[in-house]
């Protein structure tokens, strides 16, 4: 009967079936290389790195905002106007960082990054702490 001669452990039909899945899997291989190199497809860390370079500047601007801003939000106490900015934007920056960027687009774990040299007061990513 055809298909149940064995070679070895395998009939002919599953060396024939294995060989069909080995083809497909270098063919898509094959695919996924090209549009990598034509540009079609990019590595995580690439995108990672293009997230990270596209919103570095805006991420500088936020966090420099309280100590710019706060004389002229409320020039009678521009401690407390500061103290009000650097909450709301903690808070945009939780958001940001839990709900808006996708989890493949977040540092791996383990892998803090370092604070950008020019963030204001040495704030990273994390909240500072405030006393009351």
């Amino acid at each position: 009967m055809a298909g149940t001669r064995t070679n070895g452990s395998a009939t002919l039909d599953q060396l024939r079936e294995q060989k069909i899945r080995e083809t497909k899997v270098r063919a898509d291989l094959l695919g996924l290389q090209h549009r990598q190199q034509t540009g079609d497809l990019i590595t995580v860390e690439q995108a990672r790195e293009m997230v990270a370079s596209t919103f570095a500047p805006v991420r500088q601007a936020l966090l420099s905002l309280p100590t710019s801003m706060a004389a002229r939000c409320n020039p009678s106490d521009p401690v407390m106007a500061r103290m009000a900015l650097e909450e709301w934007i903690d808070g945009f920056m939780r958001t940001v960082r839990e709900k808006i960027i996708p989890a493949a687009m977040r540092p791996k774990a383990g892998g803090q990054r370092k604070p950008q040299s020019g963030a204001p007061r040495g704030r990273a990513d994390a909240p500072a702490q405030r006393k009351p």
